[in-house]
C-alpha cells in the first residue's frame, strides 16, 4: 500500500498555513506530504506560501466538500485533515477523504490522531440549504405566541450550535420564564448538553439529537402529537438540519434564518445583525440575565483569564499571552486548569513565563456546569481570553471584558455590551478580502514560528498589552453598576459609551 499522506484544507489558506506548517515542521520532522488536496482557486496562494517545498499540490473538482470529491483517487492514502472548529462542519471532508484511505482529524495544534469512522449514512453536513422564501405572508413572533397561548401548545426551540450561543438563547430565556412562567418550553440541543440542561428547574423539557447523521438527527427529534409548536434560532449550516426538523412538523412554526424548503408561519425582519436582536425580538425585548447569585460585589482586584478555546486554532502560544498581559502585572490573574493533555503543558509553559514577568497566577480547579462557572466567576472586576464559553458568560455578568478573536470576528454577531473584541492584525485581514503573492508572502514570514506552538490568531502581544492599558477593567474608578444598570428603550445599559466605544487604537481593521 502506498502511504500518502493528504490534506484538505479550509476555505481560508491563511488560517491554515501556520497549523500545516507546524505539523511539517514538528510532527512530520520536515518529511514532505505525497499529497496537498485543495480546490483550484487556492493552488496559486498555496504555491506563495511556500506549500510546495510541504508536499505535492493535488487540485479538487469543484465541491471538494462532497463525498464524492475524491472518488476519482484510486490510491491509498492515509489522510490527515485539519480540523477548524465545529466537528460537524467537517464530517464531510472526513467522509471525502476516506474515499481513497484512512482519514485521521489533525487539530490546530496537535499530532494527528486516529478519528472514528463514520457510519455509511447521510451527513447532517451534506444539507444544502435553499434560497429565501417570501416574508410577505410571515408573522411576528408576538403573533407566535398568541397562537402558542391561544392553543395552550408546548413549545420546542431547536438549538443545535455549540454553548457559547446555547449560553445566549438561556439568557434571554431565562427571564422570559419568569415574565411568562405558563409558556411550556423545551430546547433540543446536542446530546453533549443534556446532562447539565436537565438540572434546569425553569425549563420544561430537554431533547437530545445526534449532529452528525440526517436521519438520527430526524429520529431523536421529539415527536409531533399535534399540540406542540416550533422553532428554529440558528444561523449557519446547522440552521439548515433544523429547519428540515420544523418541516416535517405541523403547528406553528418560526424560523429565525427560513429557507425555501421550510414552511414558516413566522419570522422576524429580513435584516438580523446579531444574535441579541434576533433574542430579544423572540423574547418579548426582556434584558438577558443569568440564573446566578452573584458571589461578591464585583469589587475584588482579581481579573479571570480564559486562555484555553473550544477549537485549538485559537490557542495562543504561551509566550504571546504573558507578553500581553504585562500591563496587569500586580492584579491576580484567575486561571481555571483543565483535564486536557495539551492545555496542561500549555499552562506549564505559561505558568514560568509569567513567573518572569511578575504576573500573578491563581489556579482554580474545573466547575462541573456553565452556570457553577458563572458563579465563581461573578466575583472578579473583568475578564480577559479568547473567544469561547466563558468570554459569553463575563460579557452576561457584566464584566468589562477583552476577547482575541479571529479575523472576521471583530464585528461579532453577538454584540455584547461591555464585550471589546480584539482580531487579527491589518495583513492578515486585508488577506480575507484581497489576498496577494507579497502579502501572502509577508504573512507567512510574519507568523513563522520556530517552538512547538502554532498561532492561529495573528495577533501581535503588544497589541492586546496596548488594548490592556486603556481597558476599564484596570481602571479603580470603573463601577460594574454601570453595565448592570436598567436597559434603556434601545437594548443598551445606561453609562456605557467608554465600553462599547472604546479607543480606536484597540480595533485591528
Amino acid at each position: 500500500m502506498t502511504n500518502l499522506i493528504g490534506f484538505l484544507p479550509t476555505t481560508n489558506i491563511p488560517r491554515a498555513h501556520s497549523a500545516l506548517a507546524r505539523m511539517w515542521r514538528c510532527n512530520l520532522n520536515r518529511r514532505r506530504l505525497d499529497a496537498i488536496f485543495m480546490s483550484w482557486p487556492k493552488l496559486a496562494y498555496a504555491r506563495a506560501l511556500g506549500w510546495e517545498e510541504m508536499g505535492s499540490l493535488e487540485e479538487v473538482p469543484p465541491g471538494w466538500t462532497s463525498v464524492d470529491t475524491l472518488a476519482e483517487y484510486s490510491r491509498a492514502c492515509d489522510v490527515s485533515v485539519l480540523l477548524a472548529g465545529d466537528e460537524a462542519y467537517y464530517a464531510n471532508c472526513q467522509r471525502a477523504a476516506a474515499q481513497i484511505g484512512l482519514p485521521s482529524w489533525v487539530t490546530w495544534q496537535e499530532k494527528p490522531y486516529p478519528c472514528d469512522p463514520l457510519a455509511e449514512e447521510p451527513l447532517i453536513s451534506e444539507m444544502t440549504p435553499g434560497g429565501p422564501p417570501d416574508y410577505a405572508a410571515h408573522g411576528t413572533f408576538d403573533d407566535f405566541w398568541t397562537a402558542v397561548d391561544s392553543e395552550n401548545r408546548f413549545t420546542w426551540i431547536v438549538r443545535l450550535d455549540a454553548v457559547g450561543d446555547l449560553l445566549l438563547t438561556l439568557s434571554f430565556l431565562y427571564p422570559f420564564k419568569k415574565r411568562y412562567p405558563h409558556r411550556r418550553i423545551g430546547l433540543v440541543v446536542r446530546d453533549r448538553y443534556v446532562p447539565w440542561l436537565k438540572e434546569i428547574d425553569w425549563l420544561d423539557a430537554v431533547c437530545a439529537t445526534d449532529v452528525f447523521y440526517r436521519n438520527r438527527l430526524i429520529a431523536s427529534a421529539p415527536g409531533d402529537d399535534g399540540r406542540c409548536a416550533w422553532m428554529n434560532l440558528m444561523p449557519g449550516m446547522l440552521r439548515v438540519a433544523g429547519n428540515r426538523l420544523l418541516a416535517e412538523k405541523s403547528g406553528p412554526r418560526a424560523s429565525a434564518y427560513p429557507d425555501a424548503d421550510t414552511p414558516c408561519e413566522f419570522s422576524p425582519g429580513r435584516h438580523i445583525v446579531s444574535q441579541r436582536e434576533l433574542l430579544a425580538s423572540v423574547f418579548g425585548e426582556v434584558a438577558p440575565e443569568l440564573p446566578v447569585q452573584p458571589l461578591m460585589d464585583g469589587s475584588a482586584r482579581a481579573i479571570w483569564f480564559s486562555p484555553y478555546p473550544g477549537s485549538d486554532e485559537r490557542l495562543w502560544p504561551p509566550d504571546s499571552w504573558a507578553a500581553a498581559l504585562e500591563p496587569l502585572a500586580g492584579y491576580p490573574l484567575i486561571l481555571q486548569t483543565t483535564r486536557n493533555p495539551l492545555y496542561q503543558h500549555w499552562e506549564a509553559e505559561f505558568t514560568a513565563r509569567a513567573v518572569q514577568r511578575n504576573l500573578r497566577i491563581e489556579m482554580v480547579g474545573p466547575t462541573r456546569t456553565i452556570f457553577d462557572l458563572a458563579r465563581d466567576m461573578s466575583s472578579v472586576r473583568g475578564w480577559i481570553g479568547v473567544n469561547s464559553a466563558p468570554m459569553h458568560v463575563a460579557a452576561l455578568l457584566g464584566l468589562p471584558s477583552l476577547a482575541l478573536g479571529m479575523p472576521w470576528e471583530i464585528n461579532a454577531m453577538w454584540s455584547h455590551p461591555g464585550l471589546q473584541i480584539v482580531a487579527a492584525e491589518s495583513y492578515a485581514q486585508s488577506l480575507l478580502t484581497a489576498p496577494s503573492t507579497r502579502g501572502l508572502q509577508a504573512f507567512a514570514k510574519d507568523v513563522h514560528r520556530e517552538d512547538n506552538w502554532a498561532d492561529g490568531l495573528y495577533l501581535r502581544p503588544e497589541t492586546v498589552a496596548d488594548c490592556l492599558l486603556s481597558h476599564p477593567m484596570r481602571s479603580a474608578a470603573f463601577s460594574r453598576a454601570a453595565i448592570r444598570s436598567p436597559m434603556r428603550g434601545d437594548g443598551e445599559p445606561e453609562c456605557v459609551s467608554a465600553i462599547i466605544n472604546p479607543p480606536a487604537s484597540c480595533y485591528i481593521n
